[in-house]
């Protein structure tokens, strides 16, 4: 699950109360502009210390971006990206953060759409013959086989294996195989899974 806020503000505290004050007062300016640019940000300014990670592990859980900032960065006029899916760094000026957050949200999106996509099709199997069937399903595959209208023959299927229909996708016509069970003739070719 992604939690509703899309990025994370996470000034730094030092020990130096003017140096905390104009990280502050930085994260306040960035966290303006992302507002009123239509995104969506959990909180203008969530204190941690410096091994936030250590101690606010529950802080940056499900954040897909963590801006970042320090004495050095607001110095620099610069802010630093995080990306949570690689951990990758950015450094960007403040100058150009809002296009370059906005980008990089639709890459996390679009490279985490790809992984899980290719870890289902990896993990899918396509199968005509209910011992392939069985086989694969010990294997923890999700099998695509065609079935017929008889409630029945999932039910054996159910009872035999412990896999059932998980998914009907929208292009799982199949009237041209034959039932994984009883050979007769299919109607559609769903995805089989046995329920944990």
């Amino acid at each position: 699950m992604v939690t509703k806020a899309k990025k994370l503000l996470l000034p730094i505290e030092t020990i130096f109360k003017e140096l905390t004050s104009n990280i502050l007062l930085f994260s306040s300016r960035i966290f303006v502009i992302l507002r009123f640019s239509s995104s969506r940000i959990l909180s203008p300014v969530i204190k941690c210390f410096i091994s936030y990670p250590k101690n606010r592990p529950d802080t940056i859980k499900r954040i897909p971006i963590r801006i970042e900032l320090g004495p050095k960065d607001v110095d620099g006029g610069k802010i630093i990206l995080v990306r949570r899916d690689t951990g990758e760094k950015m450094e960007v000026q403040f100058t150009s953060y809002e296009s370059t957050v906005v980008s990089e949200l639709d890459n996390i999106h679009n490279d985490m759409f790809a992984n899980a996509k290719k870890i289902l099709d990896e993990r899918t199997a396509t199968l005509e013959t209910y011992d392939e069937f069985k086989s694969e399903l010990e294997k923890g595959m999700l099998i695509k086989a065609p079935i017929c209208n008889n409630p029945s023959c999932e039910e054996k299927i159910k009872e035999d294996t412990g896999a059932d229909i998980r998914v009907i996708p929208d292009d799982c016509e199949d009237v041209n195989s034959k039932c994984i069970y009883c050979d007769d003739q299919s109607k559609i070719r769903p995805l089989f899974a046995r329920g944990y």
